[in-house]
């Protein structure tokens, strides 16, 4: 017996679109867009701009701009355009199936989904990509966009760049709203301590550092009720300061290799955090504040 889902109401009104039928960017093309585009490219631009005033022995800038370039293209390219082209004809003029979720894994901010479906045919198949939806559990069904002659080539519609617009666009522009005025909140304050120091050259290493606190801080949803939390995020804050005006990254670090460190401090942070959950209100907060990850603690 199928768990009840989100997507139940949607099947059956997807049942009743003709193709091909109307897309938009979903939650995840969009943020994958803008972790891909954007935002490497501000910190691409302070790089640059940091490297015009202060030149040193690395490579000079038109090198270095078309070395970011490159790497801008690629992260474009692979990461969000390919998977775009490819899913938006499934989504628009591809068969409907109604797939079933037989595992959903990791954070339970962007979980990974397995599932399964099957077409008039008999054919069975199975995939597992990204999902951002926070709602899912094994057993809900989902609809599964395919090509009627090469089912391999599918896509389900909880972890698609896609979506058939039949929710408004109040709930996604808020989500949006709440992200952006997270990171400038955390970020704006640290760049306009190193300019008040008289650290431009700290300009860049500051909105690493920023936006790895502001990530985390999203992240972790329904933690912010809780007063430990913040006094344990206070002392965090702090330390990162303290680490990026005493221990500055050097100027031949590169940009890609200093924004991975975002990602990096992020799974610190969280780490940090499910303990502190485990020490102060043992394993049921652990399983209620991060339900898809191992509750075994080495």
């Amino acid at each position: 017996m199928s768990a009840q889902g989100p997507y139940e109401s949607t099947i059956r009104l997807l049942g009743d679109i003709p193709r091909p039928r109307p897309v938009r960017l979903s939650f995840k093309g969009e943020f994958v867009g803008l972790l891909t585009f954007p935002v490497p490219l501000v910190f691409f631009a302070i790089v640059l701009n940091d490297e015009r005033h202060h030149p040193t022995l690395a490579p000079s800038v038109t090198v270095l701009a078309i070395i970011l370039g490159a790497i801008e293209f690629l992260l474009v390219g692979l990461f969000w355009l390919w998977p775009c082209v490819k899913q938006k004809r499934l989504v628009s003029e591809g068969e409907l199936a109604v797939g079933e979720i037989t595992e959903v894994v990791d954070s339970p901010r962007n979980p990974w989904v397995r599932y399964k479906f099957e077409t008039p045919l008999g054919e069975k198949f199975t995939s597992y990509h990204q999902s951002y939806r926070v709602d899912l559990a094994a057993g809900m069904k989902v609809p599964v966009f395919y090509d009627a002659q090469k089912p391999k080539k599918q896509v389900a519609l909880c972890s698609a760049y896609w979506e058939v617009p039949l929710t408004p666009w109040s709930r996604r522009g808020v989500e949006w709203l709440e992200w952006s005025l997270t990171l400038l909140a955390v970020v704006v304050p640290g760049v306009l301590l190193v300019q008040y120091l008289g650290r431009p050259d700290l300009t860049y290493p500051a909105v690493i550092i920023g936006s790895a606190l502001g990530i985390a801080i999203k992240e972790t949803g329904n933690l912010h009720r809780r007063w430990w939390f913040w006094a344990t995020m206070a002392p965090v804050a702090g330390a990162h300061v303290l680490f990026l005006l005493k221990f500055p990254m050097p100027k031949w670090v590169p940009a890609p290799a200093l924004t991975g460190l975002v990602f990096a401090d992020v799974v610190a942070i969280l780490l940090l955090l499910r303990l502190v959950a485990k020490i102060v209100g043992g394993a049921a907060a652990v399983k209620e504040y991060f339900p898809n990850q191992p509750q075994s603690d080495t």
